[in-house]
């Protein structure tokens, strides 16, 4: 019997529509954290966003929209309809970032069993520094991140 091998494929993805994008608002971190508790008011908005000790960070490092989220599911079935399963998944710390390659995972039915790797390298400089959390926020967030991953770059 022959062993079958299989070819290494990179897929570089962007990360799926952000919510400042779909309100056309940089502030809306303020009208929705009403004394740290997270209340979702349009439906563009996530119903679940981890807590932060500065929830305004959000502005800064903004989230997907409800629709980017599930774009991205969709993006992760498509995928899985090819047959193009990830065996390692590397993505920026941005939320964003960290979101989309989740929702792809689930969207492949692999989220539990392919661990996220953070690197800041994967990161699109920016003129500011922005407020990136660590490997460990988001696996206390619930997402499976392998916390043993060594990345180029860690945010701070």
């Amino acid at each position: 019997m022959q062993q079958q091998i299989h070819k290494p494929r990179i897929i570089i993805m962007r990360h799926s529509e952000r919510l400042d994008y779909a309100l056309g608002n940089t502030s809306w971190p303020q009208d929705v954290f009403i004394n740290g508790v997270y209340s979702p008011n349009v439906t563009q908005m996530p119903t679940f966003l981890p807590l932060r000790p500065d929830p305004h960070e959000y502005s800064l490092d903004t989230p997907l929209s409800r629709h980017g989220k599930a774009h991205a599911y969709h993006t992760g079935q498509f995928f899985r309809s090819l047959g193009l399963i990830p065996h390692r998944v590397y993505t920026s710390p941005a939320m964003r970032c960290v979101q989309t390659a989740d929702s792809v995972l689930d969207g492949v039915g692999k989220r539990e069993r392919v661990p996220l790797r953070l690197d800041l390298a994967l990161f699109e400089p920016t003129k500011r520094p922005l407020p990136l959390q660590s490997a460990q926020f988001f696996a206390s967030a619930g997402f499976f991140v392998d916390l043993n991953y060594q990345p180029v770059l860690s945010p701070t």
